[in-house]
């Protein structure tokens, strides 16, 4: 016997549909995708945290930052930058790891939901698209400096700063194996006297 009819949101049939006819590989989502899903979090009331960055060498002060993103809210989305743009923010050598191997490092983490690559050199245009509840960036600026912040107030997204953990950073860190791998001049004579008197 059936009593009554419970309503679908179509945003949760274009989930299913996707989940059937689109191969998703794990927490990476294109922005199409990733909106259908976003959709269906909105109607179940769910809190969508939006951050972004290069995340090029995985640090703990990026755990400790995305963690934090996390605990605000319900969903987190973590945007990071291509290839070229990492290279052109940080110069000729970077990125260390490419797209492909930072989109495999993070997903890992338990706190990030979904994860998707942009090529712009700001994320004003994502944040557009998904329109999260709320906007993070970890760092000890005031919500002004943030390059999307009048993106930000013009669409009522709430913007968090997430505290900073003083010391850790991908530069610094590149900066340490360049300097712990650089090797001295080797006298070739002395070793191989040393090897024959040996």
């Amino acid at each position: 016997q059936v009593f009554g009819a419970v309503p679908i949101p179509f945003a949760r049939v274009q989930r299913e549909v996707l989940a059937l006819t689109t191969p998703l590989q794990g927490k990476v989502r294109t922005l199409e995708n990733l909106l259908v899903e976003v959709a269906v979090h909105r109607e179940e009331k769910k809190c969508i945290v939006f951050t972004n960055g290069c995340f090029d060498v995985l640090h703990a002060g990026h755990v400790q930052y995305l963690r934090e993103a996390k605990a605000l809210g319900d969903v987190l989305i973590v945007a990071i930058n291509a290839d070229a743009e990492v290279r052109r923010q940080k110069g000729e050598g970077r990125p260390i790891h490419t797209a492909a191997d930072r989109l495999e490092v993070l997903s890992e983490l338990q706190c990030v939901d979904y994860l998707l690559v942009f090529e712009e050199p700001t994320v004003e245009n994502l944040l557009r698209e998904i329109v999260p509840d709320k906007y993070v960036k970890g760092g000890d600026y005031s919500p002004q400096q943030v390059n999307e912040y009048p993106v930000v107030r013009e669409l009522g997204i709430e913007m968090c700063i997430v505290s900073h953990k003083p010391g850790h950073s991908s530069r610094t860190i590149v900066q340490k194996i360049k300097e712990n791998t650089e090797t001295k001049p080797v006298d070739v004579m002395a070793t191989s006297r040393r090897t024959q008197r040996a």
